[in-house]
C-alpha cells in the first residue's frame, strides 16, 4: 500500500560517514525496488510502497545480493508490543547540546564579594550549563556492558532493534516476521509490512547487558 510511512522510516537506514558517500542515500533500482544500508542494517521496500520519488545512485553496493546470499529455512513471529517492552528494560538518556552560564563560567556555584560565602547559582540553578535545542532518546552505553537484544540464539544492537520498533510501530504493524538460519554468524531479515529489514547480528561479549525477545514459530 502507498503511504508516506516508508518514507519515514528509510533514512534510519542510510550512512552518515563520509567513507561511503553512496550509502547517504536512498536508492532506487530499476527492479522497481528502494534500498538504504548503512552496513549494519539493510532495507528493501517496492517503490510502489514510498509517496516521494527516488534515484538510482552511482556505486551504490549490490544490495539485492545480500537478500538472494542466504536462503532461510526458518521463520517466526515476534509481536511488535513484546519488541517495545524488552526495549523499556534497557538504560537510556537524553542527549542535548548545551551552552555554559555565562554568569558563573560554567561553576554553577556564585562566590559573593562580601563574605566569600558560595552558594548555587540562580541563572542556571547551580547546573553550569543550559539545554539548548531538542533533546535526542538514545540508548546508554558504558564501558561496563553493551545493549544487546538477543533474538533466537543470535546477538543484535540494541539501537538496531529500536529502528526497527520505530518502523514497526510507524507503519502499525503489530506482528514482525522473522526469517533466519540457525548460523551465529547470518543475519536475521525481519519482514514489517512491505518492507524487508535486514540486520546483521555482533558476536557475544562478556560485558554485554541482554535481553531476549520471546518469538512463536511461524
Amino acid at each position: 500500500m502507498k503511504t508516506a510511512s516508508y518514507d519515514f522510516i528509510l533514512p534510519f537506514f542510510v550512512a552518515s560517514d563520509e567513507l561511503r558517500p553512496a550509502m547517504k542515500q536512498i536508492h532506487s533500482d530499476k527492479n522497481g525496488f528502494l534500498y538504504a544500508t548503512n552496513g549494519h542494517m539493510l532495507i528493501k521496500v517496492e517503490r510502489d510502497s514510498a509517496i516521494l520519488k527516488y534515484e538510482e545512485i552511482e556505486k551504490f553496493p549490490n544490495a539485492e545480493a545480500m537478500f538472494e546470499r542466504y536462503n532461510f529455512s526458518e521463520k517466526a513471529i515476534i509481536r511488535t508490543d513484546n519488541l517495545v517492552e524488552i526495549l523499556s528494560a534497557y538504560k537510556w538518556i537524553r542527549e542535548t547540546e548545551t551552552e555554559l552560564c555565562k554568569k558563573c563560567n560554567g561553576t554553577g556555584v556564585i562566590e559573593c564579594e562580601h563574605c566569600n560565602s558560595e552558594s548555587d547559582c540562580k541563572e542556571c540553578k547551580g547546573k553550569g550549563e543550559f539545554n539548548t535545542g531538542i533533546s535526542n532518546l538514545s540508548l546508554l552505553i558504558t564501558d561496563n556492558y553493551y545493549s544487546v537484544v538477543k533474538v533466537i540464539n543470535k546477538l543484535f544492537k540494541a539501537d538496531f532493534m529500536h529502528v526497527l520498533a520505530i518502523c514497526a510501530k510507524m507503519l502499525e504493524v503489530k506482528e514482525i516476521e522473522v526469517s533466519f538460519n540457525e548460523n551465529e554468524y547470518e543475519p536475521h531479515i525481519f519482514k514489517v509490512g512491505d518492507a524487508q529489514i535486514l540486520i546483521m547480528p555482533r558476536q557475544s561479549g562478556s560485558d554485554d547487558f541482554i535481553r531476549e525477545i520471546k518469538v512463536k514459530s511461524n
